[in-house]
């Protein structure tokens, strides 16, 4: 059990090395934008997902930790998914009201 929790924790630190350029960009563009409150969540559970997958390597204990961390990771993106998803209908709605526009196969004119 122990040797399967250290090659689990291993690949996650990897991959989440891996994905460090553009999910750090991506968290930083997020915390600048409107819905910081949701990428600050993301931003929880990946360094969770970095640290306790470190941690696991050598202590197997922290590997449930792992386990929030990513259901943080989760959470953030489906609120913050959620949030744009109602936001852009909403938008959309309100440029169907205004006469003016007209609505194409490209979008709004």
């Amino acid at each position: 059990m122990k040797k399967t929790i250290r090659i689990i924790s291993i690949i996650l630190l990897v991959i989440s090395l891996i994905l460090l350029p553009f999910l750090g960009i991506g968290i930083l563009f997020g915390l600048a934008g409107s819905t910081s409150q949701y990428y600050i969540i993301i931003a929880i559970g990946y360094i969770g997902v970095v640290i306790f997958s470190f941690i696991s390597i050598f202590k197997y204990k922290f590997f449930p930790l792992i386990i929030i961390a990513i259901i943080l990771f989760i959470i953030g993106f489906t609120f913050d998914s959620r949030f744009w998803a109602k936001e852009n209908q909403d938008i959309c709605e309100q440029l169907r009201a205004n006469p003016t526009c007209i609505e194409d196969e490209c979008g709004f004119d």
